[in-house]
């Protein structure tokens, strides 16, 4: 029986190079580019220019010179640049140069000092599903709105806090 398998230099740089493949961008916008339209994709996708439309995908990150007009349905979003539109993400990294309009949905968040966001924040717990379609009808956001009436206190009108348990 070998418990310890003995590993060759060229299977360190294979294992290697396959764990970096996963966090390789697949595709980018580069600076000069506008695109209008939806985009849907797999994998890890930046952009450094304009898109006017939806994103639906895994992993996005948005430069600095990136601006989207959209809707924004992914897995990770990394923002250094400027959205106006709805946000939903399991992981939300804000970094100290981006500025998000719109509301803003996940289950883990993290904003830099510096950064700016104009619109509602609902950072959920893991457990809790996230919103799947950002147009709500008004029945659903009344019962939405009671469910936030009873679990979260209204700051500015602008971010939701979640409420401490009483001890």
């Amino acid at each position: 029986m070998n418990l310890f398998k003995h590993r060759t230099s060229k299977d360190l740089v294979k294992s290697r190079f396959l764990d970096s493949d996963k966090d390789a961008i697949i595709g980018i916008i580069n600076e000069g580019m506008t695109i209008t339209g939806n985009i849907s994709f797999r994998g890890k996708v930046r952009i450094d220019g304009k898109i006017q439309g939806d994103i639906k995908g895994e992993s996005l990150i948005l430069s600095e010179s990136g601006t989207i007009k959209g809707e924004i349905e992914v897995d990770s979003f990394i923002c250094y640049g400027r959205v106006e539109g709805n946000v939903i993400a399991e992981r939300l990294f804000v970094k100290k140069t981006a500025l998000i309009e719109g509301k803003m949905d996940t289950t883990e968040l993290s904003i830099d000092a510096g950064a700016s966001l104009m619109g509602e924040v609902i950072a959920r717990y893991q457990d809790t599903p996230l919103t799947k379609k950002l147009s709500l009808q008004k029945d659903t956001q009344d019962s939405e709105q009671k469910l936030l009436d009873k679990n979260y206190q209204t700051v500015n009108r602008m971010i939701l806090i979640k409420k401490s348990p009483k001890i």
